[in-house]
Parts: structure tokens; sequence; C-alpha cells
């Protein structure tokens, strides 16, 4: 049951990186965005990416750990 809690956990926070470097690339939904709305953007999802980086690598280390029991 862990197992596959897990594994969800990790489709789920690799769908959140895709999603914030769609973001980033896509930029501001406003319509007529400003460059600094622009860099807001930027600087956000850019830290979003990081975060789920980070947190898909912890995930993906517990998975490997409960594997070699």
């Amino acid at each position: 049951m862990k197992r596959i809690l897990l594994n969800i956990s990790i489709v789920i926070v690799a769908l959140f990186i895709i999603a914030s470097y769609m973001y980033f690339t896509h930029g501001s939904l406003e319509e007529f965005p400003t460059q600094e709305q622009e860099e807001k953007v930027e600087i956000v999802t850019s830290a979003f990416v990081v975060l789920f980086t980070g947190l898909e690598v912890v995930l993906i280390c517990l998975r490997m750990k409960m594997k070699k029991r």
C-alpha cells in the first residue's frame, strides 16, 4: 500500500513539474503582460520547478530504499 501511494505521489509531483515548466515557457496569462509581470512569472515558476524537482528526487530515493527491502 505504501509503495502504491509513493508511486502515485511521484507521478503527481512529475505532473506539477511539467505544469510549472509549461507556465514558465508560456509566461503570464494576461492578454498584454508587462515585462515586470513576465519576470515575476519566471521567478515564481523557477522556484516551483526547483522545489518540485527536489521533492521528486526525495520520493525516488525513498522508492529505491523501499525496493531494496
